[in-house]
């Protein structure tokens, strides 16, 4: 059951009962915190003061009358490196308030990583001159500034040139990212790093993303949020905070966990702190254009659970040393998670179809997670049909294995219809999602490779064909990303697959009242407008053909020798999409699998 998570199971009470009191968090003169588990030796030192009853004493971080600090020590060589940077001064009063009211509004559904009241606090001391010198509440303010102006330019509010305000806030944030790394331990240290990943997530290196977030759930651990605690000398506010700030934490790094194909940085098993609770406040509520109210933190917080077993259970070995009967009772077990996690939103979602008109970014986002979880899930139990080296015709494959393909191909099919219901203006949300579209078309071509006759083969090849114009697009406006070797190898599928496609119908004994890719059927194109696939992306172009095609890896000539027989090589790799499995061979690069560049084998691909 999604409920029954390591904070809400029976373990808890038992470790509470083996270890009642033998952790603690100690609270320095400045308010920085040091959690000690029950392992460490300062753990046996009592800190805390007797309660009422029987009850043994329990740890509450109280502060010491005196200014005493646990983080603040620095050499003084080093001093220097840690003073405050202003890359970009504050905005007047008027435009800021306006910011952050903006950021509440719209990015606090998805990324309840602040108390708005209490933020809005801050931000008044912040221009009354009453604030303290606080590195995590200046790198906090900034990244805030900077995520509400880069959605102001996205949404055509402000010109385009405005985008550089944002990167100067941002740089004003990562100015006091090392303070906060060494020298600040609060909540709003960890609070800090958070908003300033979320920022990067949507850029073209994502790569810091991943660093700042795995930092702060290590700072999360230093002040203890992965552990719940009742002491009374946290309000109700900072007790709820702590929680949502973990909670958020730990969505944001197995998402990017299972994206990437890395380890996590906090371990599912290891935690005690419960479930967010349903909220009622229209704050943290999103509204679909169906009209439909969704908790979208409770969504993200119970499928981040899901995205951490998928990772335990099917990607944390190597595939040689895993048992084919454990894949398949893992992905069953996760299919069946996935399916209720879908049975309770699934009202206010509507993934069985794409919204007409743009919802909420972080509703977008999450059914995307959802799908993402769908193929990776599948795609590992399916294996065999996906892998060149393992090659397997329909006839091989059981049941099971081919409700699980067509699990991933209809997950497949319905994010590029989200991609083509979302406006190219968005691009911090493009950039975002990159990995997922990629899985996607990889996945959608291999099917084509392996039965170019089927009835859905055009209509695939036309939605690799709105992923591949988006790459286009995006590439066009960032040059040097880790995109440009992801397009490639898409591009190069993709040409493969429309050759199989023509050697498909070439081999007929008759010919079909089919087009060839290149040309259109006004008939046909009738049909696509009025289907969720033939919508083509608000402000993209979707060419007809690969763009750039000279620049792809040589195929052998001849349409008939490229699917059928003389198989195409890929760096000298055998690149088969049909045939029986051969004996003795293992998956090389298991790491490219959530990606779906597995299937490539590809050997000099960089990601990140």
């Amino acid at each position: 059951m999604l409920a029954q998570t390591p904070g809400t199971t029976d373990t808890a009470t038992r470790e509470q009962d083996i270890f009642p009191d033998n952790s603690d968090t100690v609270v320095g003169g400045s308010r920085d915190m040091r959690y000690f588990g029950p392992h460490s030796g300062i753990a046996l030192v009592s800190m805390g003061t007797c309660q009422e009853g029987d009850r043994p004493p329990r740890r509450t971080p109280q502060p010491p009358p005196q200014k005493e600090c646990w983080s603040s020590w620095t050499h003084p060589s080093i001093q220097s490196v840690l003073e405050k940077q202003t890359n970009k001064h504050l905005p007047p009063w008027a435009e800021a308030f306006s910011l952050v009211s903006e950021f509440f509004n719209y990015e606090h559904q998805a990324f309840p990583c602040f108390h708005p009241p209490s933020f809005m606090a801050l931000l008044g001391k912040q221009y009354s001159g009453a604030s303290a010198e606080n590195p995590a509440w200046w790198a906090s303010l900034n990244a805030v500034l900077a995520i509400a102006q880069r959605r102001r330019v996205e949404r055509g509010q402000c010109p385009v040139a405005d985008e550089d305000l944002a990167w100067g806030y941002i740089a004003s944030a990562l100015g006091t990212v090392l303070d906060v790394l060494m020298r600040n331990t609060q909540l709003l240290s960890v609070q800090a790093l958070l908003t300033v990943a979320w920022f990067l997530v949507g850029t073209p290196n994502p790569q810091p993303s991943f660093m700042l977030t795995g930092s702060a759930l290590r700072l999360a651990h230093s002040i203890g949020l992965h552990r719940s605690s009742d002491d009374s000398s946290w309000s109700p506010i900072e007790r709820e905070m702590r929680r949502r700030v973990f909670w958020v934490a730990l969505g944001l790094d197995q998402e990017l966990c299972l994206r990437t194909g890395r380890p996590s940085t906090h371990d599912l098993h290891d935690f005690h702190v419960d479930l967010p609770d349903h909220s009622t406040d229209d704050l943290e509520t999103s509204m679909t254009t169906g009209g439909s109210s969704l908790d979208l933190f409770k969504a993200q917080a119970q499928l981040a659970v899901i995205q951490s077993r998928i990772y335990r259970s099917l990607h944390s070995r190597e595939p040689s040393e895993r048992a084919t009967s454990d894949s398949a009772d893992s992905a069953l077990m996760l299919n069946g998670q996935l399916e209720e996690w879908h049975a309770t939103f699934a009202m206010a979602l509507r993934l069985d179809q794409p919204p007409q008109n743009c919802d909420h970014y972080g509703l977008m986002r999450l059914s995307y997670s959802y799908f993402n979880c769908v193929i990776v899930v599948n795609r590992a139990y399916s294996r065999g049909y996906w892998m060149p080296l393992h090659r397997r015709t329909a006839h091989h494959l059981t049941t099971d294995m081919n409700t699980s393909i067509q699990r991933c191909l209809d997950s497949a099919r319905s994010i590029i219809a989200f991609v083509q219901t979302t406006p190219v203006q968005w691009k911090s949300f493009h950039w975002d999602v990159i990995s997922i579209h990629a899985s996607a078309s990889i996945v959608l071509s291999i099917n084509i490779l392996s039965n170019p006759g089927l009835d859905s083969t055009e209509r695939d090849l036309q939605a690799v064909g709105v992923v591949l114009g988006l790459f286009a697009t995006l590439e066009e406006q960032h040059a040097d990303t880790y995109l440009t070797q992801i397009r490639r190898a898409c591009e190069e599928l993709y040409r493969r697959a429309q050759l199989a496609s023509r050697s498909f119908v070439e081999q007929l004994p008759q010919p079909l009242p089919r087009q060839d890719l290149g040309c259109r059927d006004p008939v046909a194109e009738t049909h696509r407008e009025k289907s969720p696939m033939g919508r083509q992306p608000v402000g993209l172009t979707v060419p007809n053909t690969v763009p750039n095609s000279d620049a792809l890896l040589t195929l052998p000539q001849g349409g008939d020798d490229c699917a059928f027989g003389n198989e195409p090589q890929l760096n000298g790799i055998e690149f088969n999409p049909g045939g029986s499995p051969r004996t003795g061979q293992t998956v090389p690069y298991p790491w490219l699998e959530p990606w779906g560049l597995d299937m490539l084998l590809e050997r000099d691909f960089a990601f990140f």
